[in-house]
């Protein structure tokens, strides 16, 4: 449930905060004051689409912040995403700036996508054409099912349909492959060269660095015999420290404050005795051998010629050998596994098959009751020939696909004699948004944690029809919070709680937009004002007060 909105620097509204209660809320106002900014603004809180234009003139950005009382599976939901809620309490902050905007979930920051995937449990916004929506099958669908409330059975046939259409994919591939088992030739003769060629893990590292050692065989022989000359001659480096640490030695003898230089002499000179043995052992062993350069040069020759074959670098052949090998694995054994796949695949669409059965039993069944439902209900909103129903057609002929094998469709009539048709060769625009509101009440009777905001659904209606719809809206409000922006009276007067937007220019010639809760004596002006117009009498006043005592005990019955 929301339970509070504040709003500053965004588009007319300077700076609101709202607070909202249970039940029915109504928000009313002039045409143009900006009332669907209130709804805007919870759409940019909740992470739809931002446009840095919405910042109010003279400001560096516009804010939304909303806090909800959230029930326990949500409050689950958002601790396994890292949200934890404190208590049942949810803050959404999301701050608009020219360069982006950034969104806070419980002070933590959250990517948009994810805030959109919370706004799923949080709140349902219809607007003035969201009665379009009901001449798509797909919507069609979803209020049956939302009727019939047969959510596990829904599970079970997306699950079903999970476990065959991977198996399926796999079964695919695998007929993929098989199409391909001209290529096994190459692949084995592939396959082979690799094998035999051998190349050993850091072999290719070692040949280089050989080649390069016999290339240079010469050079290295004459510059490290240089330096070998001067570490370890009679005058060499080795001689002049050995000199120098017996000299040092005698010195620290008088004067025991040398002692750590003498050890450290003593280090260089041992590291330098080290070094010189080990030059003259490389040395040693060093040679220009001409024929192991060429059976070298000829290796990396045939490794390079081979890498160059297969459009790879040299040292990653023993990768490409492992990939091949398991092609070659894959495609020698396509044939066998095809098989066990097909065999799972069929089993798989049987158990998926039978589960849409039983979907379609289901639906057909739930189908005529929320028909007759719907016409019972669309006949108490200014359509007493009216009527309507709920068609399902099995089609096991068509794919198989995550919501079952069923076409919905949803047929009706708004005068008598006339055949029932498909809706949208059947009502006109008045008549679609009554079938509609009552299509949605029906199959809305769960998910009471989620908050309804009706944004001027109830266009075109008027009269005692405006009545029943806002008697409708009082019904949806019964188990959850519903927020309506109206222009109808009739609507307003059955509401809980009363907001009235109001739009001014200050003597700066700055508009804003303010919101106001009213109490009883200013909603009898504002009901006498959407009746009246700009002159209200006493007798607009008497029948506004009318309305609002007539309307309390359906009021209290449907907020309670």
């Amino acid at each position: 449930m929301l339970s509070e909105l504040h709003v500053s620097g965004f588009a007319v509204v300077e700076e609101i905060t709202l607070e909202f209660g249970p039940g029915f809320t109504a928000l009313t106002g002039e045409t143009g004051a900006g009332k669907s900014i209130i709804v805007d603004a919870l759409g940019l809180a909740l992470g739809e689409r931002s446009d840095p234009d919405n910042t109010r003139p003279g400001r560096t950005h516009c804010e939304v912040a909303a806090r909800f009382q959230v029930d326990a599976d949500t409050a689950a939901l958002l601790d396994e995403w890292d949200y934890p809620c404190d208590g049942d309490e949810l803050l959404v902050r999301r701050v608009l700036r020219t360069q982006g905007s950034r969104a806070w979930l419980n002070g933590s920051p959250i990517p948009l996508k994810r805030l959109r995937e919370v706004a799923e449990n949080l709140v349902e916004v219809r607007g003035q054409h969201s009665q379009l929506r009901l001449l798509s099958g797909a919507h069609q669908r979803e209020l049956l099912d939302g009727y019939a409330a047969h959510d596990a059975l829904l599970a079970d046939v997306a699950e079903r349909y999970r476990e065959w259409h991977a198996l399926q994919q796999r079964l695919d591939q695998l007929q993929s492959l098989q199409r391909r088992t001209g290529e096994l030739s190459v692949l084995r003769h592939y396959v082979t060269e690799l094998e035999e060629l051998g190349l050993q893990e850091e072999e290719l590292e070692q040949l280089e660095q050989e080649q390069a050692r016999l290339n240079h065989s010469h050079h290295l022989t004459e510059a490290l015999g240089h330096i070998l000359e001067r570490l370890d001659s009679e005058r060499g480096l080795g001689m002049q420290l050995g000199t120098s640490y017996r000299e040092l030695l005698d010195c620290a003898r008088l004067d025991r404050s040398l002692e750590p230089l003498v050890a450290e002499l003593q280090q260089a000179q041992e590291l330098t005795d080290g070094i010189t043995r080990r030059l003259a052992d490389y040395l040693g062993g060093l040679e220009v051998n001409a024929d192991r350069l060429r059976e070298v040069e000829q290796r990396l020759d045939a490794l390079q010629a081979v890498a160059h074959k297969h459009r790879v670098p040299a040292h990653t052949l023993p990768d490409k050998l492992a990939a091949l090998q398991a092609e070659l694995e894959a495609l020698e054994s396509a044939g066998q596994d095809r098989s066990t796949w097909k065999r799972q695949a069929a089993l798989a669409l049987q158990r998926y098959l039978r589960c849409t059965r039983t979907l379609s039993t289901r639906r057909s069944a739930a189908a005529t009751r929320m028909g007759e439902a719907i016409t019972a209900a669309i006949q108490r909103l200014g359509m007493p020939k009216g009527q309507c129903s709920v068609a399902v057609h099995h089609q096991p002929d068509h794919a198989p696909g995550r919501h079952g094998m069923d076409q919905i469709e949803f047929m009706a009539t708004a005068n008598p004699g006339m055949p029932l048709r498909p809706l949208a060769r059947a009502v006109s625009g008045g008549e679609l948004s009554r079938i509609y509101l009552a299509a949605y009440s029906l199959a809305h009777h769960k998910g009471a944690g989620t908050t309804l905001v009706f944004d001027e659904i109830d266009t075109g209606i008027g009269g005692a029809v405006a009545e029943l719809i806002g008697r409708l809206l009082c019904t949806l409000a019964a188990s959850r919070q519903v927020l309506c922006i109206t222009h109808l009276p009739q609507v307003a007067c059955l509401a809980r709680h009363h907001l009235r937007v109001n739009k001014h220019t200050t003597p700066e010639g700055n508009t804003r937009t303010e919101v106001q809760t009213l109490d009883e004596a200013q909603r009898i002006q504002e009901v006498a004002r959407m009746l009246g117009g700009l002159h209200i009498t006493d007798r607009t006043l008497a029948h506004a007060r009318e309305m609002l005592h007539g309307a309390a005990p359906a009021d209290q019955a449907c907020n309670s």
